[in-house]
């Protein structure tokens, strides 16, 4: 299931969190874990957006970030975290296509800003599906 995909890399970047960015810049595996954590859990996030879209057969995306968007017009989400996760999905491009132009201090924010944001979207976005009956099951 995507939501328990996404708590369990959220588990594992909170564990990360207590490394400091110098720590984290200078060990190339633990930097690699905290990317790869990153990038699947707003990966995740994305895919959860798109297959509430398609489930409900919302209005099609333009891009990643504007999955949420939709999910904002459609009240599914409130807009500040509609806009926290437009960032993300827009900062999951940068780590997938542009690594060479990674911003740790912008990696590191995330580690220790967004994660909270993650999880108020799954619940969030639980709760609003379970009111429209759609089983969690299905994701």
């Amino acid at each position: 299931m995507l939501f328990e995909t996404v708590a369990d890399a959220v588990k594992v970047l909170e564990e990360l969190r207590g490394k400091s960015v110098e720590e984290i810049a200078g060990d190339t595996v633990l930097l690699g874990g905290v990317l790869w954590y990153l990038y699947l859990a707003v990966q995740d996030c994305i895919d959860i957006a798109l297959k509430t879209i398609s489930k409900l057969t919302l209005r099609a995306p333009e891009s990643y970030a504007d999955a949420f968007t939709v999910l904002r017009e459609e009240e599914l989400i409130p807009e500040e975290l509609a806009k926290s996760l437009i960032a993300m999905a827009r900062f999951r491009h940068v780590l997938a296509h542009v690594y060479t132009k990674l911003e740790l201090n912008r990696v590191y924010n995330m580690l220790h800003h967004d994660l909270e944001e993650i999880k108020e979207f799954l619940r969030v976005l639980a709760t609003k599906l379970q009111e429209r009956n759609i089983e969690m099951s299905e994701f």
